[in-house]
Parts: structure tokens; sequence; C-alpha cells
């Protein structure tokens, strides 16, 4: 294999920490020791806001305040979406434009769903489907220097309540089925076990070696510093139109 993929788990984490750390990660694979990382997180209950959405068309703070909901912005484009512990996110970073890199790695999915037992599964351009319904959705893009994705599975039933803290408009509209891994199985699939078939499978996608990793020093300095300065403010979140993103935002 031509080199390494970095696994690493930062758990469950605030929302504007874990769009800290997309972020950091993305600048730091510009640095020249930097090299490949999956990371997987998941979220304290929270809405993430597409970086160019207005706040008021995409979900209702007042609602998610008294819930004491975080909101936060992604650095990536998109709709609002609500998340859980019971959503599963992952970031993959690597170096250079990968073609069809969003494809290859909803096929890698897929078959990593198929080896826990999920049948039929079916990988799309931007999506993994069990029975036709979506459990996994992937964004990302290329900046020039740096491929970034993320996607997002669900593990169980985040529930109807969370979901209508979008904008009316947004909680009411009409979208694709939607399942989650555990009501696919049957039973409720360890989460150490999903992360691992989901790294084996993603590495070999990319002809990739897995190498278990956790954040450098450096880089969880540089999360903490877009925190404070910027992804983390209120200024940022609550902006309807904020600055883009300085270099290794994923678009």
């Amino acid at each position: 294999m031509a080199g390494a993929l970095r696994l690493v788990d930062t758990g469950l984490a605030p929302a504007r920490w874990n769009v800290a750390v997309t972020a950091a990660l993305s600048e730091a694979r510009r640095w020249p020791a930097a090299r490949d990382i999956l990371r997987f997180h998941r979220y304290r209950p929270a809405v993430l806001v597409g970086h160019g959405q207005r706040l008021a068309d995409a979900i209702d703070a007042a609602a998610c305040r008294r819930a004491g909901v975080e909101i936060a912005r992604r650095v990536s484009g998109g709709g609002a979406i609500v998340v859980t512990p019971s959503v599963l996110t992952f970031d993959l970073v690597v170096a250079g434009g990968v073609r069809d890199l969003a494809a290859r790695v909803a096929s890698a999915l897929a078959g990593a769903l198929s080896g826990l037992g999920a049948e039929p599964v079916t990988p799309t351009a931007n999506a993994v489907l069990i029975g036709g319904a979506k459990v996994c959705g992937l964004a990302g893009g290329f900046d020039g220097q740096v491929s970034a994705l993320q996607a997002s599975l669900l593990i169980a039933d985040i529930g109807p309540a969370i979901a209508m803290l979008l904008a009316p408009q947004i909680a009411a509209a009409k979208g694709p089925a939607v399942t989650d891994l555990t009501a696919a199985l049957g039973r409720s699939p360890g989460l150490d076990m999903v992360q691992a078939a989901i790294g084996k499978a993603v590495a070999a996608g990319l002809t990739l070696a897995p190498q278990p990793d956790r954040l450098s020093a450096a880089e969880l300095d540089l999360a903490g510093r877009l925190l404070t300065e910027e992804i983390g403010t209120d200024a940022f979140v609550d902006g309807d139109r904020p600055e883009p993103h300085r270099a290794g935002a994923v678009r």
C-alpha cells in the first residue's frame, strides 16, 4: 500500500469544538509532515447550520435555546441537520484531489455495513441506502490542495422531537425515507465494531493501511484557536452571511 490512513476517535464532544477540529484538520493537512486522516466523532444534541445559511431560515433558534440544544455553524455548505450521540460522524481529509471521493467512500461504507449484516446496502454518489432508505449521507469538496469529506451514519433513531428544532418549513418538508443501523440489523451494533469496519473499508478503498492514532498537540492547539477566535463565537454562528472560513474550509 502507498501509505497510511490515520484512524482517530475523538468521541462525544460539543458541536462547536467538533466543527473547529474539522476545520483544523483541513488546514493541518497542508503541513509538510501531515498524513491522511479519518476522524470519528459524535455530537451532544445539536443543530448544525450550513456555512452559508441564514439562521432564521434554517432553524428555530428560540426552541433550540429553550431545549438547551447547541447551535453550531459548519465550515461546509449544505443544509441544517440535527445530530445526537446516536449519529456517528466522520471526517476524511486527504491530500490532493481524489477522483470520485464521495462515491468511493460510499462504496466502502456499503461494504462495511454489509459485513456487519445489513442488507441490501446500496451506495450512491452521496449516500448509503439500506433497503432503499437512507442511513448515511456524505458531502465534501476539494479546495485545490486538500480533499475533505464528511459523512453522518445514523446508528439509532434520533426521535421526531429534536427534528422539530429545524425551521418549520424544513421540518415539515418531505425528504427521502430514512432508516438507522439498529433498525436495519435488528440489534444495537457495538460502536467500536462499526468504527473498525468503516476504518478498514475506507482505508482499503483508498489503498492505504489503517493506523490507529490520536490528534497531535499541534492539531488540538489549532482547533482551540479556531474555536476561540472564530468557529465558537456567537458572531460566526448567528451571522447571516459569515465571512468565508480561511484556508482549509470544506466547501
